[in-house]
């Protein structure tokens, strides 16, 4: 069985992610590890880089507008 990467590999690969957008199988090759082990990483960051923008994706919330399911 293979040891878990280390926090420092993480977090060097979300912030490459980040800041250069570079695909799953790039990020793969770049830090020697599996694209399953990338996609799980990016995945299952916390919720809270997300609701700061960590992941490169800007969410606006327009509280005064009406959306319905549909």
């Amino acid at each position: 069985m293979t040891r878990p990467i280390s926090e420092d590999l993480r977090r060097r690969i979300l912030k490459v992610r980040e800041t250069t957008g570079k695909t799953y199988e790039e990020l793969a090759e770049q830090f020697q590890v599996g694209r399953a082990t990338v996609n799980r990483l990016l995945r299952n960051r916390p919720a809270s880089d997300v609701a700061r923008g960590i992941a490169g994706v800007a969410v606006v919330v327009d509280p005064g507008r009406n959306v319905e399911a549909g």
